[in-house]
């Protein structure tokens, strides 16, 4: 299973998310992070990826399943530390739930549609 945690800079929940799954997922699990518009550094007070906040997530893998898990935009540069902290950590905690539940789901036996009604059902979490 390949499993590609896409976002617009690649500058930190996407990145988040692959070392969540690569110490959660099955080691048979091939895992990598991406971005439309990669910045080449981690930044982690970049904002991607939001669907609910009108951003735009990269459409790619036409073959793939495709599904958005919308993550609030990180705080602002005004934000004090322990605002950004308390939101990096609400991140944090959303994305390890999600791929903990992700990890118990045998793909194998499943189709592409039932795939993504699967992983779907994580958005909310």
């Amino acid at each position: 299973m390949k499993i590609l945690f896409v976002c617009k800079h690649n500058a930190s929940r996407s990145i988040l998310a692959e070392a969540i799954a690569k110490k959660f997922l099955p080691r048979n699990f091939q895992i990598a992070s991406g971005g439309s518009h990669p910045k080449g550094q981690i930044n982690p007070r970049i904002a991607v990826c939001d669907t609910m906040h009108n951003e735009t997530c990269p459409n790619w893998l036409s073959a793939g399943v495709r599904v958005a898990w919308d993550l609030e935009p990180l705080p602002d540069d005004e934000a004090s530390d322990s605002e950004f902290n308390k939101q990096c950590d609400k991140i944090y905690a959303s994305l390890k739930r999600r791929i903990e539940v992700l990890a118990t789901i045998d793909f194998e036996k499943l189709d592409p549609d039932k795939i993504k009604q699967h992983v779907l059902t994580l958005k909310s979490m």
